[in-house]
């Protein structure tokens, strides 16, 4: 999260809470679970 955080120039407190509400929009329990549902999606 540190690497992204300093690549888009936000703090990385900020880049953990995308990064949360992201997996809780998806209904998904982990960062990983929501890049599977993401990615079945635009395969699908």
């Amino acid at each position: 999260m540190a690497d992204i955080a300093l690549i888009e120039g936000k703090d990385t407190a900020e880049i953990q809470a995308c990064v949360e509400r992201a997996v809780k929009s998806l209904n998904a329990e982990s960062v990983e679970q929501a890049l599977e549902k993401v990615k079945l999606t635009r395969s699908g």
